[in-house]
């Protein structure tokens, strides 16, 4: 079934549950990106950079970060960021790529 499931002809999310990372799981076992938001929204500039860096470093020692997944996310974000956005986001990708 869908992500959403039809329900007496409303639309309703899949209940959620605590998943083993503390975040809410949908009934699939996925995080939600609302969730994800949340988790990122109140930590600092440096703590997102940390985490960005080690988060990349082990994909990239697992095989699962690649260049071209960079570039292909790039080009889905983008539309959304503004010129300096951009330009940082930009920046961010080829240092992740080195």
């Amino acid at each position: 079934m869908n992500f959403w499931e039809r329900d007496d002809n409303a639309y309703r999310q899949p209940p959620k549950h605590q998943s083993q990372y503390g975040g809410n799981e949908n009934a699939q076992g996925t995080e939600t990106l609302q969730d994800k938001i949340n988790e990122y929204a109140g930590k600092s500039q440096d703590e997102l950079m940390s985490e960005l860096l080690s988060t990349a470093n082990r994909m990239k020692g697992a095989g699962t970060l690649t260049a071209r997944e960079l570039d292909e996310f790039y080009g889905k974000v983008s539309g959304f960021l503004n010129e300096e956005q951009r330009a940082r986001m930009r920046s961010l990708i080829e240092m992740l790529k080195a």
